[in-house]
């Protein structure tokens, strides 16, 4: 009879190299992803307080609460629309609070810090000013490796024969099942 090629094995060990090379060659893709499902979900929500208050059947409306709707709904779309200005943002306002804890631990004499900690939080915190991508990036780059060592590491088990599907433990291990 014909030895067949499966695949199923192959499938974990394949995507997990493909989503690292993804990660490692384009990191601004998952922080591109996270920011359409942050709009999504603040635009979903705006959404819903739009509809429940149209359908209130109380004749006194609250329109703080449609204000609310609309300035949510409008955010929303805003960061879907433009997915790299949340992430810009948001690292700018990380940089501002540590450049500020740094300048804290340097002014405060109770600030619990040391010169070298103080020191660093001062530089990464200007340098998140000054390029709010830069650590973002260079995270998702440093996962994309780990990502892709742990697949690369899944194919060579794969190669040399070393299995999940053999439970079996050495003479010290009791299996119960």
């Amino acid at each position: 009879m014909k030895q067949s090629f499966d695949i199923r094995p192959w499938l974990k060990p394949a995507l997990t190299c493909i989503l690292g090379l993804i990660l490692i060659f384009k990191p601004g893709s998952l922080t591109t992803s996270i920011a359409w499902a942050v709009g999504f979900l603040i635009a979903l929500v705006g959404a819903g307080k739009l509809v429940s208050f149209f359908c209130d059947p109380s004749p006194q409306k609250d329109f703080l609460r449609l204000c609310g709707a609309i300035i949510l709904l409008v955010l929303g779309f805003s960061i879907i629309n433009k997915p790299v200005n949340l992430e810009r943002q948001v690292g700018r306002v990380i940089g501002i609070v540590l450049l500020l804890q740094g300048i804290r631990g340097y002014v405060s004499p109770y600030a619990a810090h040391e010169k070298i900690t103080s020191t660093l939080c001062c530089v990464v915190g200007a340098v998140l000013l000054v390029i709010p991508l830069a650590i973002s990036r260079l995270a998702v780059i440093i996962c994309g490796i780990v990502v892709l060592a742990i697949g690369i590491g899944m194919v060579i088990d794969l190669l040399t024969g070393k299995q999940d599907n053999d439970h079996t433990g050495g003479p010290d291990i009791i299996d119960a099942l």
